[in-house]
């Protein structure tokens, strides 16, 4: 069906791994009010049609209620059609038996979220289903735009699973090698360093988030120069791994726990980013202080 993307791939692993930031995004799209420590199933996000394959970004179940969000990076219209199929096909996967002999379709509460700006059309979509004795029911999504929602309301509203996706407001304005406005580019960095440091500061997700975020940065941002300089915003938050494990390694009366926080707290950061293609073998291996050959070791 459509192509992924990276956006696609960080929403994906952000549901996976982190699903807790999901509930306050299911709060602010359907005005439920579900604690932070609710339980959610993940259900398949594979379905398979004559047409091909779907996948959903993420499909779940709270208190017997299905929610199934989207992650759209681009404005489309007819995102409204789309939501239908898929809405459709898992409805009909779970055909509940009435007792007086029909049967009964539940429709998940479906809400997709733009990454970028969308307009009147996309945002207020309605597919108008004819049915068979000439009735009409209009299908609806809620729509929500990360773009809406300032860096305040982000954390105030507990929304951090919005952030990696932060830099595509400043998409057209970010500059190129050949193109650079330091003063903007300054002001836009200040503001990143803000906002890392307020992630540093309320969530333990700090590290996962951040490297969601460079990512996504990597990927929009076109000038290396500009790249290396969000990336150096990493070390401190690396360092602050290292020593949150160096912390508990202590507190366990561990004298090993220093050496295993240091290790673990900033080489695995610097696999990630390595696998993440964020950094280069050689550029992780300088920070690691080792060789590249060793480092090579590391990530086998």
């Amino acid at each position: 069906m459509a192509r992924k993307t990276v956006f696609d791939d960080v929403f994906r692993t952000m549901c996976q791994k982190l699903p807790h930031l999901l509930i306050p995004l299911i709060n602010e799209a359907f005005g439920t009010h579900y604690t932070n420590d609710e339980k959610i199933e993940q259900l398949r996000n594979e379905r398979f049609e004559k047409n091909g394959e779907i996948i959903t970004d993420s499909l779940l179940e709270i208190k017997n209620h299905t929610y199934h969000i989207e992650c759209q990076s681009n404005d489309d219209s007819k995102m409204v059609i789309r939501m239908a199929q898929y809405d459709f096909s898992i409805a009909l996967e779970n055909v509940v038996a009435l007792d007086d002999g029909t049967f009964q379709m539940n429709f998940p509460k479906s809400c997709v979220i733009y990454l970028r700006e969308s307009d009147s059309k996309s945002r207020n979509a309605v597919l108008n289903i004819r049915f068979q004795d000439g009735e009409v029911y209009p299908y609806k999504m809620k729509v929500i735009c990360i773009e809406d929602y300032t860096q305040d309301k982000i954390f105030e509203e507990n929304l951090l699973i919005f952030l990696p996706f932060y830099i595509l407001r400043y998409e057209n304005e970010l500059p190129t090698a050949r193109k650079c406005d330091k003063d903007r580019l300054n002001a836009l960095l200040e503001e990143y360093q803000e906002l890392f440091s307020r992630l540093e500061n309320e969530t333990n997700d700090y590290t996962d988030l951040y490297n969601f975020s460079i990512k996504i940065i990597n990927h929009v941002v076109k000038s290396a120069s500009v790249k290396r300089r969000f990336m150096d915003m990493g070390g401190k938050v690396l360092e602050l791994e290292s020593e949150r494990l160096i912390s508990k390694g202590r507190e366990e009366g561990r004298e090993e726990g220093v050496l295993i926080g240091r290790e673990e707290g900033k080489l695995q950061q610097l696999i990630e980013l390595v696998k993440d293609g964020v950094l280069t073998i050689n550029d992780a291996a300088r920070r690691a202080k080792m060789s590249e050959e060793r480092f090579k070791g590391l990530l086998l």
